[in-house]
């Protein structure tokens, strides 16, 4: 990711483009405000590479509920309040465990949308202009760096060790 924010930073339109958080590579940041005990979530459709790290906080019984659910694994991950989890998200299909009514969560979720990283790929160009205006040979490239990215995404990023609890 920090890669693609370099490649972002050296397009034209965005020389003063500015991340969520300074010391972040993720590209976009989204604030959870639940005490609702049925929050859920569920992303099997995420390209291999989407990474996500969530951050939870808030107060409720950690041991019991507010964990991070694996279900490919059949794991559940606790996430203590102020703990982040980095994990490969559009490879692992999951859900957060809902905490009680009386208990309350905030998440802070950063990701880096597989949209973006094709954008920078495709020369910060949109889908349709860039089927407009790419040459075959720029379309050639695009779809043999789209093929071998899936590959080695699926194999770097499927695992369960690839997951992060700081």
């Amino acid at each position: 990711y920090a890669d693609v924010l370099s490649k972002v930073r050296q397009l034209d339109a965005l020389l003063n483009l500015e991340t969520p958080f300074h010391s972040s590579v993720f590209t976009t940041c989204e604030i959870i405000f639940s005490d609702a005990p049925n929050l859920s979530r569920k992303n099997p459709d995420a390209d291999f590479y989407a990474f996500g790290a969530i951050t939870s906080f808030g107060d409720y019984d950690s041991e019991e509920r507010g964990g991070l659910i694996l279900w490919d694994d059949d794991r559940v991950i606790p996430l203590k309040s102020g703990a982040t989890v980095v994990f490969p998200s559009g490879s692992k299909p999951y859900s957060l465990v809902p905490v009680a009514p009386h208990e309350s969560r905030i998440l802070v979720c950063q990701f880096c949308h597989a949209s973006a990283l094709c954008w920078v790929d495709k020369g910060g160009r949109s889908d349709a202009l860039f089927d407009r205006l790419a040459t075959v040979a720029e379309k050639a490239a695009w779809e043999t760096k789209r093929e071998r990215r899936g590959e080695m995404a699926a194999k770097m990023y499927s695992k369960l060790g690839d997951i992060f609890v700081l």
